[in-house]
């Protein structure tokens, strides 16, 4: 015996109750709605802004009455070239497997957040700099970030040396200045490094970079 009657039946009244509930979610969200060019983040990272009524709408529902929370797995064709937001807002609208809230029906779905207002902005790290010699008549080094020294290196590049004092217009760390092909007077290395804070240090990973041999 078919059960097929008993599917269509639970089919629409599935689509009868989303329509009923969807409706009522866009009414109140409509009275609501913030000013078009509101901010928004998303995931924590990416700063938008609404960019008509319908996404400012949208993203109120999502705020307001699901916690920020949603469900996306709509992949349409018709989005390539858009840009991800706009590409986010349109699954919003149109999947009508259930887009808002948490939905774990949809194929490959992926879950995301929407807050109100702009991410915060993470300080920028500071990378450390390194000193670095490259020519054989070089007496002050260079000084680049630690990303890009490991290369230079591998090409070639050397750390100077750090001889005790320090010298007008040279490169100075703490009471030591850098050099790059020292003379012979200004000593032999003795088993000491000198790092990027000035502190002397005997101890010294094979691999570590940014530590001065010490001429003593």
């Amino acid at each position: 015996m078919s059960n097929a009657p008993t599917h269509r039946f639970r089919l629409l009244v599935a689509l009868a109750v989303t329509a009923c509930v969807g409706a009522g979610f866009a009414a109140s969200s409509a009275a609501a709605s913030p000013p078009v060019g509101s901010q928004y983040c998303m995931d924590g990272a990416q700063t938008f802004a609404t960019w008509d009524s319908t996404s400012a709408g949208i993203t109120d529902v999502i705020v307001t009455y699901f916690g920020g929370v949603i469900t996306l797995g709509e992949k349409d064709p018709a989005n390539i070239g858009r840009s991800a937001v706009q590409q986010y807002m349109d699954a919003f609208g149109t999947d009508a497997r259930g887009a808002f809230g948490v939905d774990t029906t949809i194929a490959n779905y992926a879950v995301h957040s929407i807050t109100a207002g702009a991410c915060p902005v993470t300080p920028e790290k500071k990378e450390n700099g390194i000193f670095l010699c490259y020519s054989k008549d070089q007496v002050d080094p260079g000084v680049w970030p630690l990303s890009e020294a490991r290369d230079l290196i591998g090409q070639g590049y050397w750390e100077p040396s750090a001889v005790g004092g320090t010298v007008t217009d040279g490169t100075n760390v703490g009471g030591y200045h850098l050099v790059c092909n020292p003379a012979g007077a200004q000593g032999v290395a003795d088993g000491g490094y000198v790092g990027g804070d000035g502190g002397l240090v005997s101890n010294v990973p094979p691999d570590a970079i940014g530590y001065y041999k010490h001429l003593g």
